[in-house]
């Protein structure tokens, strides 16, 4: 896909399917901004939590 990105030459697209792309790519920013970064950042803050306290089990014992 992101071969044909790289090769769309927008510069040819029609008004209705530049607006079209338009929207389409707007969807897609609005699903990883709304969906898949909050999921992302909740399970870097949930392995970070982990480390801690994996590290603190091993201050504990040593």
């Amino acid at each position: 896909m992101n071969d044909q990105l790289e090769r769309l030459d927008v510069t040819k697209l029609s008004a209705e399917d530049a607006r079209t792309l338009e929207a389409q790519l707007s969807a897609i920013v609005h699903h990883i901004s709304e969906d898949v970064m909050p999921r992302v950042s909740e399970r870097r803050t949930r392995a970070e939590a982990a480390e801690r306290n994996q590290q603190a089990q091993a201050a504990a014992v040593a």
